[in-house]
């Protein structure tokens, strides 16, 4: 992991609350992938081979020389990795934006726009929330996947209390 980058997401939230000019980059990166997904739609490796992205993210990561200097006589295979992980349902932040990708690829008429692209990047942290709320498009995606976390997601924010109770009863 980079420096940078190994910070609590509070305190990463923090930091773009308080310079906007740290956000910039965001709206470009979500204009790109709106722009992106009206280019590929089902020619996209997510659609023609969904372990292919995370295979290849997990190849370049691989390494033949450990931090403390010990090289290693060949990398572990991607696929291994990615097998003893327990697949694409081992990554669950990455499962719901494969699937979210896949929903939306597979569709010709969906016609993307750079604030879906953020609303993505929201519902992949739904895995790990007690409750979520998001737009009711995103919603009826993520629900279309049937993933677990599904139950706990609603596109309405007067189900928030009643999501937090179903799961958690102290609520």
């Amino acid at each position: 992991m980079r420096p940078e980058a190994n910070i609590l997401i509070s305190e990463m939230l923090e930091a773009f609350a308080e310079h906007a000019h740290l956000r910039d980059h965001l709206h470009e990166a979500a204009r790109d992938g709106a722009t992106a997904d009206a280019a590929w739609k089902r020619n996209a490796a997510v659609v023609r081979a969904p372990d292919e992205p995370v295979l290849s993210l997990i190849h370049d990561a691989l390494t033949n020389r450990t931090p403390s200097g010990i090289v290693l006589p060949r990398p572990y295979p991607a696929a291994d990795v990615l097998r003893r992980i327990g697949g694409v349902a081992g990554l669950l932040a990455y499962q719901v934006s494969l699937g979210l990708a896949r929903t939306r690829l597979n569709d010709e008429s969906f016609d993307m726009a750079s604030n879906d692209v953020v609303d993505e990047w929201h519902a992949s942290y739904a895995p790990y929330c007690a409750a979520m709320a998001l737009d009711m498009r995103t919603t009826a995606r993520l629900r279309s996947t049937r993933f677990p976390c599904v139950s706990r997601v609603t596109h309405r924010l007067a189900d928030i209390p009643a999501i937090l109770r179903e799961h958690d009863p102290q609520y």
